[in-house]
């Protein structure tokens, strides 16, 4: 089981703010899967993951702005294309040897998007924290 690691990234801010991160979370990765190396038939094992590597997050801020972009840029194309705002699901991977970043699919988005569209979340604030700086 896996739960992954999450940043969100408020889309407006993408390219226009140094930090358009708005939360970020470290899963608990609690399996890997890895390469076999020893001759078997089987290419991938699973494999418990070490404390440490749960603990370590798997994309740096900049990947996940980098991911983030590129998302943006894939959402217009489509949404131009389609003559309409086209919401996309896109997958990405990160090369566990390498380090490289891709693209592997991108598709619209079928679940939000069929959401109640006039349905407005709403938040509270209940709790007030210490305040750090004022201007």
């Amino acid at each position: 089981k896996i739960d992954p690691d999450e940043i969100q990234v408020f889309k407006p801010m993408i390219g226009k703010a140094e930090d358009p991160i708005i939360k970020r979370s470290i899963g608990r990765k609690q399996t890997q899967i890895v390469y076999t190396r020893d001759g078997s038939d089987k290419r991938t094992k699973t494999l418990l993951t070490p404390d440490a590597d749960a603990a370590r997050p798997c994309f740096t801020d900049e990947e996940a702005k980098t991911i983030a972009s590129w998302c943006v840029k894939i959402e217009d194309h489509y949404s131009k294309r389609h003559g309409h705002k086209t919401p996309m699901d896109i997958e990405w991977a990160k090369d566990g040897i390498s380090g490289d970043l891709f693209i592997v699919q991108a598709r619209p988005e079928t679940v939000r998007s069929a959401q109640q569209p006039n349905l407005l979340k709403q938040t509270q604030v209940t709790a007030h924290g210490e305040t750090v700086i004022e201007g």
